[in-house]
C-alpha cells in the first residue's frame, strides 16, 4: 500500500514537474518572438498555464467580495462601445447572484431553476465577455488575477449543463474572446501570464464541453500561425492532463 500510494505521489508531482517545464519553455520562445498584432492568443495561453502554477490564481474565492466587475466598457468586433451604469449594475448584481448559488452544495429545486437561468442569461455572457476583453490594470494584481478566473469560472459552469438553451451562443462568445483578448497598456509580465491563462483555460472548456466549436476554431485561426502554435499548445496541455489523471486514476 505505502508503495502504491508513493508511485502515485511520484506520478503527480512528476506531471506538474514536467508541465513547469513545458510552460517555462513555452514563456521563454514567447519573449523572444513577441507578437506583433493585437491578437494575444499566445499569451493567453500562458496565462491558463500558470493559472495552475501562480498561488495569485488560487485566491479566487477570497477576492470574490471586493467590488467585481467596476469597470466594464462593451465591447464588438474588437470596438469599444459605452456601456450604461444601469447594465454594469444589472450585470454585477446578476453575476454574484451566480457566485452564491454556485457556492450551495445541495441546492433546493427553486435554487437550480434559479442558478440554470442565470446560466443562460444573455446579459451576463455579454457582461462577462466586455470585462474579459479590455482587461484594466489595478494596484492589486492577485485581485485582478482572481476577478478574472471568476469570469471564465462562469462560462465554465454555463456550458457543463449540457442543456443549456444557450450553449452554441457560448461558444462562440467563448471563441470570439480567444481571438480577440489583447493586453492592456503597461501591464506587468504576470498580468499577461493571467490573460494568456484566461485564453487558454477557456480553450480548454470548449476542448471539454464543446469539441465542435473548439475544432471550428483551430480551422477559423489557420492562417494566423502564432495564434495556431497558441492553441495547439493549450491543447496539448490540455491532453497531457487528462492523460495524467488517467495514469494516477488507474494506480489508485
Amino acid at each position: 500500500m505505502n508503495d502504491k500510494n508513493k508511485n502515485r505521489k511520484f506520478a503527480v508531482y512528476g506531471g506538474w514537474f514536467s508541465l513547469f517545464l513545458l510552460g517555462l519553455i513555452f514563456y521563454l520562445i514567447q519573449i523572444n518572438h513577441p507578437r506583433k498584432t493585437l491578437s494575444n492568443t499566445d499569451a493567453k495561453i500562458r496565462n491558463s498555464f500558470f493559472s495552475r502554477m501562480v498561488p495569485a490564481r488560487k485566491s479566487q474565492k477570497t477576492e470574490k467580495s471586493q467590488g467585481r466587475f467596476s469597470f466594464l466598457s462593451g465591447v464588438r468586433n474588437g470596438t469599444r462601445l459605452a456601456q450604461t451604469s444601469e447594465a454594469k449594475k444589472r450585470f454585477q448584481e446578476k453575476f454574484e447572484k451566480f457566485q452564491k448559488v454556485s457556492e450551495i452544495t445541495l441546492k433546493s429545486q427553486k435554487q437550480r431553476e434559479e442558478y440554470r437561468e442565470l446560466l443562460q442569461d444573455a446579459e451576463i455572457h455579454e457582461g462577462v465577455l466586455n470585462f474579459l476583453l479590455n482587461p484594466v490594470v489595478e494596484k492589486s494584481e492577485d485581485r485582478f488575477i482572481s476577478k478574472r478566473i471568476d469570469a471564465i469560472n462562469f462560462w465554465n459552469e454555463a456550458l457543463s449543463w449540457r442543456d443549456n438553451p444557450a450553449k452554441s451562443e457560448i461558444a462562440a462568445t467563448i471563441g470570439h474572446f480567444i481571438t480577440q483578448v489583447s493586453f492592456p497598456v503597461g501591464a506587468s509580465d504576470l498580468v499577461k501570464k493571467a490573460i494568456v491563462g484566461d485564453q487558454m483555460e477557456a480553450y480548454m472548456i470548449l476542448l471539454e464541453r464543446s469539441p465542435e466549436a473548439a475544432q471550428e476554431l483551430v480551422t477559423s485561426i489557420a492562417s494566423d500561425s502564432r495564434l495556431a502554435r497558441v492553441i495547439q499548445f493549450a491543447a496539448n496541455f490540455y491532453q497531457h492532463q487528462k492523460n495524467s489523471g488517467q495514469k494516477v486514476k488507474n494506480e489508485s
